[in-house]
Formats: structure tokens, sequence, C-alpha cells
């Protein structure tokens, strides 16, 4: 095709698009790039830049390079391409859209979570001119935005945002519903963030309780926050409140992440602690770490290691 109209043909683009399919489906990604920014100057050339098809194009080389692990290349031309998109057809359009969550996706993956949590506000106040405030698109955002700042340790901020998310879930999904139980322990957890544990001491019995009812809500927020809220209760003498919730860190956490995972380990110890100096304090001992796991190390210790290796990864 490319010998008998030329290179730059409009005949030449859908064989130049179905090469760079297979070299995708091959995971040739090198190969389907180099093809896609072929496509790529012949699209703009022939209908534009802000064009539909330029656009998807762009989108298209952002997620081959995000597959080749070029985060920052790819980020770069979503922006760019987000930026033609929304000029052209503004913030509601479906390929607007689709952008901004590759954009906030790949923003998230890079750390930069002040970046993708203001791409999650754009989603939401998108999804919510187009289909109203209560609709499932604008609070899966808004809960997307909470987590962005959570992340960025901006727990006033996330509060206020999983405080308005889990109204909303309530109103659309149901009390019950993994996605307000989400919201919910998102918003306690924050909550905790800022040390005022009182306010949702209700809010726990009740996630506490409804997950000894067989819910399938499992979160490794959740777990952390129960760890969390364990240790501080241990800390302040009150061993019989820190059982139930160092039971359910680590039940939670051997069913999302499995026996051998570092986090349900963790957990592990700290429930085995917990208990040991609750069965100390109800025979009437002094309350203290006595178990040895190697010759040198305690479960103390042990759990102190562990906890600075997974606040890394969080």
């Amino acid at each position: 095709v490319e010998v008998c109209y030329g290179p730059k043909s409009v005949r030449v683009l859908a064989p130049r698009v179905n090469l760079a399919n297979v070299y995708t489906r091959q995971k040739k990604y090198a190969e389907a790039q180099e093809t896609l920014y072929t496509l790529l100057e012949i699209y703009k050339e022939t209908y534009g830049e802000d064009h539909t098809k330029t656009v998807n194009i762009m989108q298209q080389l952002a997620w081959n390079m995000e597959k080749q692990g070029n985060l920052a290349d790819a980020g770069e031309m979503l922006q760019n391409a987000l930026v033609l998109a929304v000029g052209a057809r503004g913030n509601q359009d479906q390929v607007s859209i689709d952008i901004m969550i590759a954009l906030a996706n790949v923003l998230n993956q890079q750390g930069q979570y002040i970046g993708a949590q203001r791409i999650h506000h754009q989603l939401y106040e998108a999804y919510q001119a187009k289909f109203g405030e209560n609709n499932y698109l604008a609070i899966s955002s808004l809960i997307d935005e909470g987590d962005m700042l959570i992340y960025q340790t901006k727990y006033t901020e996330a509060e206020a945002i999983f405080k308005e998310s889990t109204r909303r879930c309530e109103i659309v999904f149901g009390a019950e519903d993994e996605r307000t139980i989400y919201s919910l322990v998102s918003q306690c957890y924050a909550a905790y963030g800022l040390g005022r544990i009182q306010d949702i001491e209700s809010h726990i019995c009740r996630l506490l309780k409804d997950l000894d009812e067989g819910s399938r809500f499992w979160s490794k927020r959740a777990a952390w926050l129960f760890f969390e809220m364990s240790k501080g209760y241990l800390a302040r003498g009150a061993i019989k409140e820190a059982e139930p919730l160092a039971v359910k860190a680590a039940e939670i956490s051997l069913k999302l992440l499995g026996r051998g995972d570092n986090e349900t380990i963790l957990l592990g110890l700290n429930l085995d602690r917990v208990r040991r100096q609750l069965w100390q304090q109800q025979k009437g001992l002094p309350v203290e770490d006595t178990v040895s796991l190697t010759r040198d190390e305690t479960t103390d210790s042990m759990i102190r290691r562990l906890e600075l290796s997974l606040m890394k990864s969080l």
C-alpha cells in the first residue's frame, strides 16, 4: 500500500494501525511505538493535532510507554493529549475522560499524588456535571481524590471528602455496600491520623460487627487502621480493647495477602503480642514483651523492623 500510494497516504493508515496492534499483542512495544509515532505525524498532518483520531493515537502511545516502564514519557504524552482533547471537546467528552483516567493512573504509579489528586478532582467535576452528584462514577472519583489526599497525609481534607463520599454512598448504594464501608474506613483512617480517636469509636464498633457477620469487604487500609488503633490502645494499657482490633487486622491481611506476606506476618506478630500481654494482665503478672523469636530479637523489635519496611511501600 505504501509503495502504491506513498508513505503519507490516508490508505496507509489502516495497515499501519493493524501493524501497531500486532506488535502490541506480541509485546514488541519498541516496534509498536515506532509505528505509532509515524502514525501520529500522519494523523496530525491529515486531521489536525486535536482531532479525536490523533488524540487516540497519543493515548495509545502513552499506554505503550507505560508498558515499557517509561512513566515520565507516558505522563507527558497524556498531559499533552488532555490539553488538546479538553480544548477541542471539553472535559465531559468521553475521550477527555478516558485520558484523565489513564493520566491519573500513571501519576499515581509515579507517586505524584498531588497531580493525581488534581486529575481525580477534574474527573469528579466532569462526572458530576454530566450525570449528577449521586452518580456512581462521580462518587468513585471523589473517593479516588480522597485516597490521593491520604497518601499525602492531608488528613483534614481527606476526612472532609470521605465524609461526603460516605454520605453519598449510603444514599446510592446503602449502608452495607462495600463502597460505603470502604469510604467509612477511609474516613476513620483520616480522623485517626488527626488523633481524633473518640470521634470514630462508634464507627469502628460498627465496622468490626459488619466484618464479624461475614462482609465481603476486605481492604489493606482497614487492616492498617485496626493495627494502628490496637497499638494505640496497647500503649495506653487498654489491652482488652486492643485485642479485637488486632484480631481483625490479622484476619483481613491473611485473607487479602496470604500467610507469607510481610504485612500478614507483622499483624500476626502484633496479635501475638496483644494476646500474651492480655494473658499476663489476667494472671496478675508484669505486662511486658517476653516473646523471643530469635536469640536476639523480641516481638517488639521484629514488629518495629517490619513496620518500618512496610511503611516505605504504603
